[in-house]
């Protein structure tokens, strides 16, 4: 808990605009992580999420490994 503070405090003080969502990790951290932010009054939007251990699914557009390169850094 106590890291999670630190992070929310040092996004905070960064101004950081946007967390990205690792696909192969649940979201439902970086959701909690965003609230935590907003209820300190900074805006802070969550991003599509980036491919890194996993290709996405043959309906994604990271089911290659250079489609993934691509999503990735669009």
């Amino acid at each position: 808990i106590k890291n999670m503070q630190e992070l929310i405090s040092l996004i905070c003080r960064l101004k950081i605009p946007t967390l990205f969502i690792e696909s192969s990790l649940p979201a439902r951290s970086m959701q909690a992580i965003a609230q935590a932010v907003c209820a300190k009054g900074h805006s802070i939007r969550i991003a599509d999420e980036l491919y890194s251990d996993t290709l996405g699914d043959t309906t994604s557009n990271a089911n290659t490994y250079v489609n993934m390169v691509m999503h990735n850094t669009d």
